[in-house]
């Protein structure tokens, strides 16, 4: 009797599972719907009552559909895994030498993707391990503390939890029981008020850190060329648009 009890449970079990409906598989014919729709929204900001903002009240000459063509490389997601592994490397968030670019060019033969896809790719991976890396530097920050204060350097210490070295030394204060106000302010202002080691390490961090860095004088000003090739690109095509500052300018104007 508790044998066949007890198999009749087990068949009422497997009968309870639930198998995967059909029609949750996304189709081609929905992504592209999805794309049109994207595109009649964008097209549609034109026609609101009032305009949104950054689109000024009255537009001469009138809006006009432009047909570019841009030419793209697609990189699958497992060439993307793979370069990855080669670009990007646990503690390394800074500027490469010549010397390291060209060992990844090296490595990188026989996949289809060209280095600036691999550098680019690079970027994007270490932004997205110092997002989130912060959560975990933050629950160890006691421990990051202790082995900073018992010898082990910042760069060490970055390289063992993989994330910014910037971000790491920030935890390490914070693991002192510094707030974030004072780590802020101390570090973009006042860095003179560390103490020797602490000054030695957090410039040695700035030095090898692109990512998390407090000066970003130099990514500023990659951004802001790159910027201008955009703006140039499109006023080639005739194609017009407006800077930040113009945008900026006009929400000054509405918040009065």
């Amino acid at each position: 009797m508790s044998e066949d009890g007890s198999s009749k449970r087990r068949r009422g079990r497997r009968g309870r599972r639930r198998r995967p409906r059909k029609g949750n598989k996304p189709s081609k014919d929905k992504g592209r719907g999805a794309k049109t729709e994207d595109i009649e929204r964008a097209l549609s900001r034109f026609d609101l009552d009032p305009r949104p903002m950054g689109i000024p009240a009255e537009i001469d000459p009138p809006p006009r559909k432009i047909e570019i063509r841009w030419n793209t490389n697609a990189v699958s997601r497992e060439v993307q895994n793979r370069a990855g592994k080669i670009a990007c490397i646990p503690g390394e968030f800074g500027f490469l030498p010549e010397e390291r670019v060209q060992e990844i060019a090296s490595d990188l033969d026989g996949l289809p993707i060209s280095l600036e896809q691999a550098l680019s790719l690079r970027a994007a991976l270490n932004q997205e391990k110092s997002v989130y890396s912060h959560s975990k530097l933050m629950r160890r920050s006691n421990e990051l503390s202790r082995r900073y204060d018992s010898g082990e350097s910042v760069i060490a210490l970055s390289k063992r939890f993989d994330a910014p070295p910037v971000n790491t030394f920030r935890a390490i204060l914070t693991g002192r029981g510094w707030t974030k106000t004072r780590i802020k302010d101390t570090l973009n202002k006042n860095p003179s008020k560390l103490n020797q080691r602490d000054r030695e390490q957090f410039e040695l961090a700035e030095s090898v850190d692109r990512v998390s860095s407090v000066n970003q004088t130099e990514t500023q000003s990659a951004a802001e060329v790159f910027e201008e090739i955009l703006c140039d690109h499109f006023s080639s095509l005739g194609i017009r648009f407006r800077r930040q500052e113009e945008l900026l300018r006009g929400t000054n104007k509405r918040g009065r």
